[in-house]
């Protein structure tokens, strides 16, 4: 299989991070979705692969109400090629999210942030919905940013 990372001299993404506030003042849409579909395609730009990923509106918490949004990130799996934006944040089919984005595109979104902008839900034990980050691949500079669980009202 050929992998080509984006970022292919850096073990880490190196961030700055951000803060919940700052993410929401950067987007133009925050919501709580699923992830419906992905795609991945070759597409211009400097990744040469790029997947787009839909979202089921679940809950409009910034930005105009939609039933679906599309996002659009660099890298994807074609065949046997892989290109991968370390750092970025990892989408998965039927996953359900808080996303941060920006949706000036007529077509697509893209996650403010990288990784910082979205979080995995899931019910905890109690049954209340859990928040957390995936950093891994990723480095901070300064204080470093926690993607353990967090309660989500």
């Amino acid at each position: 299989m050929f992998v080509r990372a984006l970022l292919a001299w850096a073990i880490a993404a190196t961030l700055i991070p951000q803060s919940i506030e700052q993410l929401t003042d950067k987007s133009t849409h925050v919501v709580r979705a699923k992830v419906v579909a992905q795609r991945s395609a070759r597409e211009k730009g400097p990744a040469g692969i790029y997947t787009r990923t839909t979202l089921q509106v679940l809950e409009t918490l910034k930005g105009p109400a939609a039933e679906e949004l599309v996002v659009r990130q660099a890298g994807g799996t074609i065949g046997t090629e892989t290109v991968e934006l370390i750092g970025d944040a990892k989408l998965h089919e039927g996953e359900k999210v808080l996303a941060f984005l920006d949706c000036r595109w007529a077509d697509h979104c893209t996650v403010i942030g990288l990784a910082q902008g979205k979080f995995h839900l899931e019910a905890d034990a109690s049954g209340r919905l859990a928040a957390r980050r995936d950093f891994s691949k990723t480095a901070f500079v300064g204080e470093p940013l926690s993607g353990a669980a967090q309660p989500y009202a």
